[in-house]
């Protein structure tokens, strides 16, 4: 996998050249609140609803402004949701729930899934690895799941549900794949889906899909495999700037920043000028390494030790 991350990597600053916002976070991402914006990401005050599209009643927004701002991206998965949405209300409703409380429980479930640790960047990773296949990513638990460990996620190729789909769904799929605006290199489609006893089939009891953008963990671990194979300012500034990016808010990005900025105290003896990126060393640039991958991604790793019997140098 190395091969492809380098290639992430080559792809990230390309597109990072081309548009600036390329690699942030996004308000169409996994990680998006389910009470923001989708637009423009911003938690309405109290008190304050957000308004429904009136074709789907799935995607939220601020202000008819947002929706029609968010259109062009929206109409791709508009249809696919409004049809989910009427499969998953006759079935709510033919189990004994109420029409108003679906989507709040959609919500919720949505919710879960993305408190799962490390489930976002795992299926970005996933999404990489297939890229420009046309994959949808279905990612599916039991209602029973507590903490995530029954999550399966399987990667389903177009050649099968072109095939397989009946024809709303590959209809819809088809247009959010083949749509200009759709980035194969950059983009895919995640299904999440809460299994249930009346389910018909594997799709019936999706509670949300949405296309996805995939940069900003593939170029996290690109950053990871700079930052363990040499001692380069270039590299602990691509981390740094990969913080302020891919952090939801300021005030985490920096936390990060402080933390990292004791650390370079502790192991420098001086601190780091504000503004500034703290002296590469081996032991500074681990340590930024282990706060990508586990405390920004949540990804469980390897680390293996090697040629430092009776050489403490190269802790440093």
């Amino acid at each position: 996998m190395s091969h492809d991350l380098l290639d992430a990597l080559a792809l990230c600053n390309a597109l990072a050249a081309a548009d600036p916002t390329a690699g942030q976070a996004s308000t169409a991402t996994v990680s998006t609140a389910s009470y923001t914006c989708m637009q423009c990401g911003v938690v309405p005050a109290t008190g304050i609803k957000l308004r429904y599209c009136g074709r789907c009643k799935m995607t939220k927004y601020c202000s008819r402004e947002c929706a029609q701002a968010n259109w062009p991206k929206h109409k791709l998965m508009c249809d696919i949701k409004r049809v989910y949405r009427d499969e998953a209300l006759a079935t709510h409703e033919a189990q004994g729930g109420r029409k108003k409380n679906l989507n709040q429980r959609s919500r919720d479930e949505l919710e879960w899934f993305k408190e799962v640790p490390g489930l976002t960047s795992e299926t970005e990773l996933l999404a990489w690895k297939h890229r420009s296949k046309n994959h949808l990513m279905h990612i599916a638990t039991s209602k029973s799941d507590i903490d995530g460990s029954a999550i399966q996620i399987q990667m389903i190729p177009r050649s099968q549900w072109e095939s397989h789909f009946y024809d709303n769904m590959r209809k819809a799929l088809c247009e959010v794949f083949d749509d200009s605006s759709f980035r194969l290199d950059t983009q895919y489609v995640c299904a999440f889906a809460i299994n249930r006893e009346s389910q018909k089939d594997a799709f019936s009891n999706v509670i949300g899909m949405t296309p996805i953008d995939q940069l900003s963990v593939v170029l996290g671990i690109a950053i990871v495999e700079a930052l363990s194979a040499a001692k380069r300012a270039t590299d602990l500034a691509d981390a740094f700037v990969w913080f302020d990016n891919t952090l939801q808010s300021h005030s985490a990005s920096v936390s990060i920043r402080a933390l990292l900025n004791v650390r370079a105290l502790v192991l420098n003896g001086s601190p780091t000028p504000e503004g500034s990126i703290p002296a590469p060393t081996r032991a500074m640039n681990n340590g930024v390494a282990l706060m990508i991958m586990h405390t920004c991604m949540q990804l469980e790793f390897s680390i293996r030790l090697t040629g430092l019997r009776g050489a403490a140098h190269l802790n440093r």
